[in-house]
């Protein structure tokens, strides 16, 4: 059976004309692998993914994505006593590890809590974690600043920050388009 030549027919031209959308080649295998299958998405919601830094992009916005999900950052195994950050955004604080190529001890998750499965003493535990000030800077997350802010009111304001309305602001997905997004 011939299929017939769709880029021909006016109407589809017209069509496709009026949405906007492109004339190209499709290549196949490139774009599914950046979905992210159920698998992923469950683990996301519950203990998180553990990746290499390389796997996350950065979308136009700033925020963050691992394949095609809007994505927080944190450390699942902290080193000393102090516990992680989250980040929300591509801040200077994650430019710096990349720059220091400390690609290998992060977790991505979608949780909306606030409380990440970290390792402590061999034991994975639920966990509050903050998310990180720079982050909220770089976003400018409702006014956020470290210049008018003290230091006492930004902690207050990380640790209330909502990853709900993050997320509603953001979207949980972005769209499959390779250009809108770097490492």
């Amino acid at each position: 059976m011939d299929l017939p030549d769709f880029l021909a027919d006016p109407d589809l031209t017209r069509l496709r004309e009026r949405i906007g959308a492109p004339l190209g080649t499709f290549t196949p295998g490139i774009l599914p692998e950046l979905d992210l299958s159920m698998m992923e998405e469950a683990l996301l919601k519950e203990s998180g993914i553990e990746i290499s830094l390389d796997a996350v992009r950065t979308d136009a916005n700033g925020t963050l994505i691992y394949k095609n999900g809007r994505v927080v950052l944190y450390i699942r195994t902290p080193r000393g006593g102090t516990l992680p950050r989250y980040h929300i955004c591509n801040c200077p604080k994650l430019r710096q590890m990349r720059e220091e190529l400390r690609f290998d001890r992060y977790t991505v998750s979608n949780r909306e809590d606030g409380r990440f499965e970290i390792e402590r003493e061999g034991k994975r535990i639920l966990q509050f974690l903050p998310v990180c000030q720079y982050c909220l800077g770089t976003l400018a997350w409702e006014g956020f600043s470290h210049d008018r802010v003290s230091p006492s009111e930004r902690a207050r304001i990380a640790k209330a920050f909502p990853l709900r309305r993050f997320f509603d602001t953001y979207g949980r997905f972005v769209a499959l388009n390779t250009q809108g997004a770097s490492r």
